[in-house]
């Protein structure tokens, strides 16, 4: 008997395909980008799909007929209409092959900024006779600073893990508590309001998902808290900053500087965070490893073989249709 069909959205390492291939699925996965018009125009005899960036909608879920799993690439799954596959009993998977990956880019990110490292080599590219001596090209030290971590999954735990090699001091902003023993664990971290994170952070980093209560979670009102010389990193969703509200303050000089791997348009970066010399822009490549890369696609296809052949998988995010299928 024939094994299901998989659709993969985007061109993937092809090394990451092999334990689907080898356990008989048949999978269709491009060797260049294809425009969502084309994905929808082939997608229908498929059982399950694979898609970064790309959106699975009604529209995506109805020209689905067959559909069974959604697996996304990666741990966030705002790009899915989770509610409407929920509705049609269709699992939602993410993954956690991410995590460190996500982490070690992160503070990559902080020091990257903070020490003035990316700034510089792009000013030495390109302005002719760049001054160079003891009090040119300044950062700022990471060493006895306060980090602040909005969202302390196990992305902003692993964060704040590498921080503390630099001896930064970790408060945090989550729903819940890590707990006394994890807090202990990543140098006492102390769990605070989101206000008193704002105004006492050194460095701001963002690692929260999408959702209705994050959007806009920092705008004008957020960012007059902060202190004029900190900094503000953003790797969780480009929404959940107010963009235009950012590029104000960064122009009024009430900010040190911003990291970005994630913007509200993108992959459109508003001009005038590009024009900006304390501002490091990246491109969404918090995960872009050829190692990782690979672990990923392994990883959807581990979610999708879990759950079509042994009826669940650890990482389903609607867990109800499991519920519902079983009554």
């Amino acid at each position: 008997m024939a094994k299901a069909k998989v659709l993969f959205t985007h061109p993937m390492i092809e090394s990451g395909l092999q334990e689907l291939l080898d356990s008989g699925y048949e999978v269709y996965c491009p060797k260049e980008k294809k425009t969502r018009q084309e994905i929808l125009d082939i997608c229908g005899g498929y059982d399950a799909i694979v898609c970064p960036n790309f959106k699975v909608d009604k529209e995506c879920i109805d020209a689905m007929p067959n559909l069974k799993i959604i697996a996304t690439f990666g741990k966030g799954f705002d790009n899915v209409d989770t509610k409407y596959a929920t509705e049609k009993g269709i699992v939602v998977a993410n993954q956690h092959a991410v995590d460190e990956v996500t982490a070690e880019f992160g503070i990559s990110l902080i020091v990257s900024t903070m020490r003035n490292i990316a700034q510089t080599n792009h000013n030495l590219r390109t302005i002719p006779n760049l001054p160079w001596g003891p009090v040119a090209n300044l950062g700022h030290s990471l060493r006895g600073k306060t980090l602040g971590i909005i969202g302390m999954g196990r992305i902003g735990r692993g964060v704040a893990k590498r921080a503390l090699a630099f001896e930064m001091n970790i408060i945090y902003y989550n729903r819940h508590s890590v707990g006394e023993e994890l807090e202990g664990f990543l140098g006492h971290a102390k769990r605070v309001p989101l206000e008193e994170l704002l105004r006492t952070s050194d460095a701001v980093f963002i690692n929260a998902p999408l959702n209705d209560e994050s959007y806009h979670m920092i705008s004008t009102e957020q960012l007059n808290m902060m202190k004029p010389d900190a900094y503000l990193f953003n790797q969780g969703r480009g929404q959940i900053i107010d963009e235009a509200a950012l590029i104000a303050h960064l122009k009024a000089g009430k900010l040190a500087g911003a990291g970005l791997d994630v913007f509200e348009t993108e992959p459109n970066i508003n001009p005038e965070l590009l024009a900006m010399r304390n501002v490091v822009v990246t491109a969404h490549m918090a995960t872009a490893t050829y190692e990782d890369k690979a672990l990923m696609v392994q990883a959807a296809g581990r979610n999708i073989i879990d759950y079509l052949e042994r009826g669940e998988t650890p990482n389903i995010v609607n867990p109800e249709v499991l519920s519902r299928l079983k009554a």
